[in-house]
């Protein structure tokens, strides 16, 4: 029966999210996604609210998925249907918007305001995920190293072999800031904070003050009181003039949203890492 069980919420979410990636963002579609993604929903909470004929409180997810002109198929079959059903009650959630920043906040608003998850995951648009049922290890490793913020690293989508990871100056965050590299990144363990990246790095230059900078492609937050503290993500630009060789030369310089959110993690104290176990197509 439990098998029986598994395929059905497998097949109700499955087929939801494909009629979703092929048809958003038109509304009728939509509304026809949320019927059938409501639906899956009771199956998924009455095959998960038991465990071994008992009553247990399961984890639950805010699953947050910013996107402007579509959402690859790949991501929405993951976002909606590859998850442990009987370990966690995903809830998803889309906006969509050419702002990126306040897509994300929208999102974050959101789960603020409804007040009922243990967790906050963000997903980008263009994320197919390898790992089956990824949420469950993203889950134990937070909860085992005690980490408030956990990402899944992602290559930059060129040929130069770095990361969207970064370590950056604490105080300074228009000074240089150093990508981890590809390279680096697999000598580090599956679970990894700041002191990790710096004994990986420590033969060659870093920044001053160093911090941990991630990337919110793939990103898992423990839902608690510091997220209403929280201001918001934010991305600043800015043109500095300056001197190369006697000449003056503007350079168009900019604080991404995830690294900003770094660095405010840190001026809170909070417990920001990155984990290798969940594997991404980026």
């Amino acid at each position: 029966m439990e098998q029986i069980a598994e395929v059905k919420i497998a097949q109700l979410l499955g087929e939801a999210s494909q009629y979703y990636a092929e048809r958003a963002p038109s509304v009728d579609a939509l509304e026809e996604f949320n019927k059938r993604l409501e639906h899956a929903r009771s199956v998924v909470w009455d095959r998960g609210s038991k465990v071994n004929g008992e009553e247990k409180k399961l984890p639950k997810v805010f699953i947050g998925l910013p996107y402007l002109h579509g959402v690859q198929l790949e991501t929405a079959k993951g976002l909606l249907a590859d998850f442990s059903a009987d370990r966690v009650v995903p809830d998803f959630h889309d906006f969509s918007s050419s702002l990126l920043a306040h897509g994300f906040n929208h999102l974050w608003s959101t789960c603020l305001n409804k007040g009922l998850y243990d967790y906050f995951f963000l997903c980008h648009a263009d994320i197919g995920f390898r790992t089956s049922n990824f949420l469950d290890p993203l889950i134990e490793e937070m909860e085992r190293g005690g980490w408030d913020v956990l990402h899944v690293p992602q290559p930059i989508k060129d040929d130069r072999g770095l990361t969207s990871t970064a370590i950056g100056n604490a105080k300074d965050r228009w000074a240089w800031r150093r990508r981890i590299t590809m390279t680096e990144l697999d000598r580090l363990p599956d679970t990894f904070g700041l002191a990790e990246v710096l004994e990986v790095m420590k033969l060659h230059a870093l920044p001053l003050n160093p911090v941990f900078l991630p990337n919110t492609a793939v990103m898992l937050v423990k839902w608690a009181d510091w997220c209403w503290k929280f201001p918001g993500f934010n991305i600043e630009d800015r043109i500095e003039i300056r001197n190369e060789g006697g000449k003056s030369v503007a350079v168009a310089n900019v604080v991404p949203e995830d690294w900003a959110f770094g660095w405010w993690c840190a001026q809170q104290g909070l417990k920001v890492g990155g984990c290798k176990r969940v594997k991404c197509d980026h």
